[in-house]
């Protein structure tokens, strides 16, 4: 597929290639990832094959990624209009400032902010929730985001891991005020996780959102997470770090889990999607890697059940 056969991206006149370049690993500030120059030159590889829409985040590299964007981007005079530059909002990169992130006003028009300034830009063309402030009214952060379009600040509004029934209300809500719609929305979706399936593929068709499937890095899970538990039937059968249970799974759901995937190699930069059932604990992250939880509270681990296996006792 071309990166140069342009999609519209939900029902929107927004044109993309229709494959996103993802920025996540732009910098070794977490100790791994691409350093600068690795990261100019993936740049510069997507762009010469003709694609234009690059996708980053506040909380990626600590704000590093979108540098490297920014300053990729000021050293091509020109070249920033002709991009599709996507960031994200919603972690918190400042440690004891409360309102330092989330989807409240004043914290999400200092996190738009400090974005512009890091991109070096005037404005972001797709600006996502990274994920789901249960304190903030959705209305809230709805206008804001409303706000930031009419001020020139952003362009067009997305949501990114949010449950479905959160964002067909927010959605409804926008149209009913007359507010920017949402037009795309950011999911896992592979061979191992397709939950995605049931409500918010369908929701997105429903509702005029573009879906933008995400994977993940085997490699790098298996080299920064120190705590991992493996649950099945409803119990956690299995916890330690990615790389023992990857390469020394002991019970038989891990083992039937690992091998459905075709091939296993736990070296960083592996691209492997992630195994959803394995998940990470949050006060074992490394620092500055602040990864957001979607069911459990700040410290407790991030527990997601897969589907159990059939033929596994």
């Amino acid at each position: 597929m071309s990166l140069k056969n342009f999609v519209t991206l939900g029902r929107s006149g927004l044109r993309v290639s229709p494959l996103c370049l993802g920025a996540m690993t732009f910098g070794d500030d977490w100790g791994w990832g691409a350093d600068v120059k690795e990261s100019e030159t993936m740049m510069s590889a997507y762009l010469d094959r003709g694609g234009n829409f690059i996708d980053t985040a506040n909380i990626y590299t600590n704000g590093h990624s979108e540098k490297i964007i920014g300053d990729f981007y000021k050293a091509r005079k020109g070249q920033r209009d002709r991009a599709v530059i996507g960031t994200k909002f919603y972690c918190n990169l400042f440690d004891g400032d409360p309102n330092g992130g989330g989807a409240g006003r004043k914290a999400m028009v200092a996190q738009c902010e400090e974005s512009l300034r890091r991109l070096q830009t005037d404005y972001i063309d797709l600006y996502w929730l990274h994920n789901w402030d249960i304190t903030a009214p959705i209305d809230e952060t709805l206008r804001a985001l409303d706000d930031l379009v009419r001020a020139g600040k952003i362009r067009y509004v997305a949501f990114s891991d949010i449950p479905a029934w959160r964002t067909a209300e927010a959605q409804t809500i926008a149209a009913f005020r007359g507010w920017s719609p949402i037009i795309a929305l950011q999911l896992e979706y592979s061979l191992l996780e397709r939950t995605s399936e049931g409500e918010l593929i369908p929701m997105a068709q429903s509702m005029g959102m573009g879906v933008l499937p995400i994977t993940h890095d085997l490699g790098v899970i298996a080299e920064m997470c120190q705590d991992v538990v493996v649950m099945y039937a409803g119990r956690i059968v299995e916890r330690g770090t990615a790389a023992d249970i990857f390469t020394r799974p002991r019970h038989a759901y891990t083992r039937g889990l690992l091998a459905s995937i075709p091939r296993l190699d736990s070296t960083p930069g592996t691209r492997l999607p992630v195994i959803e059932g394995m998940v990470p604990s949050l006060d074992k992250m490394p620092a500055g890697c602040r990864f957001c939880p979607r069911n459990s509270a700040p410290g407790e681990p991030l527990i997601h059940e897969l589907p159990p296996f059939t033929e596994i006792a």
